[in-house]
């Protein structure tokens, strides 16, 4: 079962192991949901190489069915304090959290807690 999507106004953002930056918000209630996804480009990499690949956007109506799922598994991210990480080293993921009732910050180690985020990440912005 889905989390709820908080009330509006909310953010969610969350940089994945390679710095790549993903972005969903809502600036109230009823309003679309918006979503950017902001990928690191060889000349901000560490590397001058990597590529996060090509930047995408989509507005999402608030009750697309991928926010519930979204949001249930970053929820259970939060909740497995084992695998976060005290520091944001290469490979960790961060996300922040800032809600009507809450504003959060955590990282969570690499492996595969993290890793199956990925998939549902790939269905945003795409056509």
């Amino acid at each position: 079962m889905n989390e709820p999507v908080p009330a509006a106004p909310w953010k969610l953002s969350y940089a994945d192991g390679s710095a790549n930056l993903y972005s969903w918000w809502q600036d109230q209630a009823g309003a679309p949901v918006y979503f950017a996804y902001d990928p690191v480009t060889p000349e901000t990499s560490s590397t001058g190489l990597y590529s996060g690949g090509s930047p995408r956007e989509e507005q999402l109506s608030a009750g697309d069915p991928r926010l519930g799922e979204l949001w249930s598994r970053v929820r259970a991210l939060q909740r497995d304090t084992a695998h976060h990480s005290p520091s944001r080293d290469k490979g960790t993921g961060a996300f922040s959290l800032v809600t009507p009732n809450e504003e959060a910050r955590f990282v969570v180690q690499q492996g595969e807690s993290l890793g199956s985020l990925s998939p549902l990440l790939d269905r945003f912005g795409v056509e």
